[in-house]
């Protein structure tokens, strides 16, 4: 099935300005988000609790700033 307008979108702010190595996509119906962590070298993926639909995207990126926010305190603390 072809991509919405809608993911496409979330898709391009995602990897675009916001998360350079970070990417969400539908997979059954959630969300699911891979980022990778350069200090480990690892990829990451992680379903996060909400649905992939329409109208959702603006609290999907809501929720990633937020985990985005919490790694950098964790990794600030690491350094």
């Amino acid at each position: 099935m072809p991509k919405l307008i809608w993911e496409k979108k979330l898709q391009k702010a995602v990897k675009g300005q916001l998360f350079s190595v970070w990417y969400v996509r539908d997979e059954l119906c959630k969300v699911l988000m891979n980022l990778f962590y350069s200090i480990t070298n690892k990829k990451v993926a992680a379903h996060l609790p909400m649905a992939w639909e329409l109208n959702q995207d603006l609290q999907i990126l809501n929720v990633l700033l937020k985990i985005k926010y919490l790694n950098s305190e964790i990794l600030s603390i690491l350094e």
